[in-house]
Formats: structure tokens, C-alpha cells, sequence
């Protein structure tokens, strides 16, 4: 079974961010796996080695290309990422 999940990545609520001028989030900090989303992802893998076989993909959306939300998901153990 071949699963995909979407997941967010979001500012680290441990680092308190800074808004531009028009009040906008400045996005030059490291982001976050969301908490919610991980448990999808672990969902998902408890789905693939209850089938047996398959792999977990995730799918998301990032500014600057930031990853390391999406390295966390990976760690989990996920097989691929697509952003």
C-alpha cells in the first residue's frame, strides 16, 4: 500500500518571529514539522506495515526552500518527500 500525506511546515513556536512592515510574518526562520501532521504521518506508516508493503510520500509546500520540517517527517520514516 503506497500512502501519501500532505504536511505543513510552520515557524518553531519556540522562536518568536518578527513581522515586516506591512505585518507580514518574515519567513527567514526555521520551520517545523506541525505537531497535527505528524501523527498523520504516523498513521500512515502504521498503514504501510499493516499492509505489508509499500511506502509513505510526502507532499508539501515550503518558502526558500526550507526542509527540515519535512527531514523530520523523513526521519520518521517516510520514503520520499516531494515539495
Amino acid at each position: 500500500m503506497n500512502v501519501v500525506v500532505c504536511v505543513k511546515q510552520i515557524p518553531d513556536p519556540a522562536d518568536p518571529g518578527a513581522l515586516n512592515p506591512d505585518h507580514t510574518l518574515k519567513r527567514d526562520g526555521k520551520l517545523i514539522l506541525d505537531e497535527s501532521d505528524s501523527y498523520g504521518v504516523e498513521m500512515a506508516l502504521q498503514l504501510v506495515d499493516k499492509a505489508g508493503s509499500g511506502e509513505v510520500t510526502l507532499v508539501s509546500m515550503a518558502p526558500n526552500g526550507e526542509v527540515s520540517g519535512l527531514r523530520t517527517a523523513l526521519a520518521m520514516g517516510a520514503a520520499k518527500a516531494i515539495l
